[in-house]
């Protein structure tokens, strides 16, 4: 336990498991994906699915990341199999809007090796491994990291939406486990806490550990260990899971008081709070139904879908992302003052809350 020490770990990407979009799978897939260099962790305490980085490994990401930003050549070979992967994507996503009736063995091989190749190609657009190319950028005037990085702000974007398709309710993925769940004649509800390898197990004829999957409904948790992912169940699973949600529930009373994060557009705005969630359409067009203009967009992250919000909004703090974040780029074309990355504005501030956004120092304050 002694060495997941939540003071070790930054939360980059919460789901919530009422909107069904947890699952085993998934885990599996970003802990093998790129973010794996910055030893992360996933913590699921019943009701919350967390992905964590070690705060100690952030300078791998960040070096990668330099080094591929800081090459034309790299970043060109990179960004070109990104676009094809996009664009192959369609296919699938296609495919699985609907749940498969026949699914075997060696359809859903092909369909996983597909699917984990997406967040090794993605990872690489998020905020640890650009940032630092971004200070860079900003200090030497280089070129070649300018071009690269304004080229993957519009990469990013276009693998978002590839990203909303995977993991929406109702998605890729969800219908990936239910048409497995079909063919194996498996529990629908259970096959969300199932990992890659045992389903293999599964469609392979072996039984599976059923006992430890139930258990997974309370809590588990996956690791980076040598040369791949150890996936914890059980009473040591809820520990350090409950040790996190505990540790973050501290969090969120003291940054109440004030919650930094990063700059990403100046200013200084007072207003109300409004929270947005961020994979769910018409929750989303509720809240702008009662947005009103200059109400501050508290909010995950910002997508493309929430654009409407952003124009109405007087300041947008974010959960997540970095400089070259959704909400990051846009509130700079919209000159809206913004704050990005403050992992808990969600949690901390509430519908109707009257806060101050400091943009200029990178402060959100709730005020009496």
């Amino acid at each position: 336990m002694s060495q997941f020490t939540p003071q070790n770990y930054q939360t980059l990407f919460r789901l919530d498991v009422v909107k069904g979009r947890v699952s085993g799978l998934l885990s599996d897939f970003i802990m093998n994906g790129a973010l794996r260099s910055g030893n992360p962790l996933i913590t699921f305490d019943g009701a919350w699915w967390a992905l964590r980085l070690h705060i100690p490994s952030e300078a791998i990401p960040a070096e990668e990341g330099l080094t591929l930003f800081s090459s034309e050549e790299k970043y060109n070979a990179y960004a070109q199999e990104f676009r094809a992967y996009i664009k192959a994507a369609q296919e699938i996503i296609t495919r699985f809007s609907v749940v498969q009736k026949n699914f075997s063995f060696n359809d859903f091989q092909e369909t996983a090796i597909f699917l984990q190749k997406f967040w090794s190609l993605y990872g690489l657009t998020e905020f640890v491994f650009h940032d630092k190319a971004h200070q860079v950028m900003l200090k030497t005037k280089n070129s070649v990291l300018e071009k690269n990085l304004n080229d993957l702000e519009t990469l990013k974007f276009e693998g978002r939406d590839v990203l909303n398709a995977y993991i929406l309710e109702k998605g890729t993925l969800a219908n990936v486990l239910q048409s497995l769940a079909l063919a194996s004649s498996f529990d629908p509800v259970l096959i969300k806490y199932v990992f890659r390898s045992e389903i293999e197990d599964m469609l392979a004829g072996k039984d599976l550990p059923l006992e430890r999957i139930v258990s997974r409904q309370k809590a588990f948790v996956l690791i980076s260990e040598l040369g791949g992912v150890g996936h914890i169940d059980g009473s040591e699973a809820e520990n350090i899971a409950f040790a996190f949600r505990d540790f973050e529930q501290e969090q969120f009373k003291n940054a109440a008081q004030g919650l930094k994060g990063q700059i990403a557009y100046k200013g200084v705005v007072r207003g109300k709070v409004v929270i947005s969630p961020m994979l769910d359409i018409k929750a989303a067009m509720e809240v702008e139904r009662r947005m009103q203009p200059g109400d501050i967009l508290v909010v995950q992250s910002t997508n493309p879908d929430l654009m409407s919000l952003c124009v109405k909004a007087g300041a947008i703090v974010t959960d997540q992302g970095g400089m070259l974040s959704h909400a990051a780029i846009i509130s700079r074309e919209l000159k809206v003052p913004c704050i990005v990355g403050t992992v808990d504005g969600t949690k901390v501030f509430k519908d109707g809350d009257y806060v101050e956004v400091d943009a200029n120092n990178g402060v959100v304050t709730k005020l009496n």
